[in-house]
């Protein structure tokens, strides 16, 4: 398969869109994914918080979860209860999340698709994959240009250079980005399509 270097740098803010965003709660979270809830309030209680979201509410305030802050917590969730260490998946889980709305995006191969804005939506298959708990790499079907999946160089989760790595990983997690955002297109107001947007705006 053909190979390009992608720099899926950690998130630093959630993209905004007009109007106003629901948002759920860790309960809700937990509901979708089937999540007990003591393993979400173990990353959150270490700091490993999704971009935007408070790491200390005041009393009696309850977090919020936006679509993307949603999206980012079930990948670090999902990754730490198959053997990354919390870290490691709150890692990832940023590199991920830019990934996809590089790929979506500023490559515009899958426009509709927009996880940090609620847009859950795809025709397309998004795979994640860490190899040897140490290399990470999305693999995709959305490129134009080319029949089957695209498959992304590998990076070192540890450094910050985009630099395509010559890897060859003998255990490789596999995360499917595509049926997290089904699930969470099931939240009311998330499961729009930017079409939707765009006609209503």
């Amino acid at each position: 398969m053909s190979r390009g270097a992608l720099d899926i740098k950690p998130i630093i803010g959630l993209m905004s869109i007009m109007g106003k965003t629901p948002t759920i709660q860790l309960g809700d979270l937990c509901l979708l994914f089937d999540f007990p809830a003591r393993e979400v309030r173990y990353l959150l209680e270490r700091g490993f918080v999704p971009p935007g979201v408070d790491k200390s509410p005041s009393t009696g305030n309850r977090r919020e979860f936006g679509p993307g802050a949603a999206f980012w917590l079930a990948i670090a969730v999902l990754l730490r209860r198959n053997g990354l260490n919390a870290s490691a998946a709150a890692e990832v889980a940023g590199l991920a999340t830019e990934g996809v709305r590089t790929i979506s995006q500023n490559l515009s191969w899958d426009p509709g698709f927009l996880p940090l804005a609620g847009y859950f939506k795809t025709d397309h298959e998004y795979l994640l994959d860490i190899g040897d708990r140490a290399y990470v790499r999305i693999l995709t079907d959305s490129c134009p240009s080319q029949t089957g999946l695209y498959q992304f160089g590998w990076r070192h989760l540890k450094s910050s250079s985009s630099l395509q790595l010559d890897v060859q990983p003998l255990v490789i997690l596999r995360l499917d980005i595509r049926r997290i955002a089904e699930v969470l297109s099931r939240v009311e107001g998330w499961n729009k399509t930017r079409t939707d947007f765009l006609a209503e705006a």
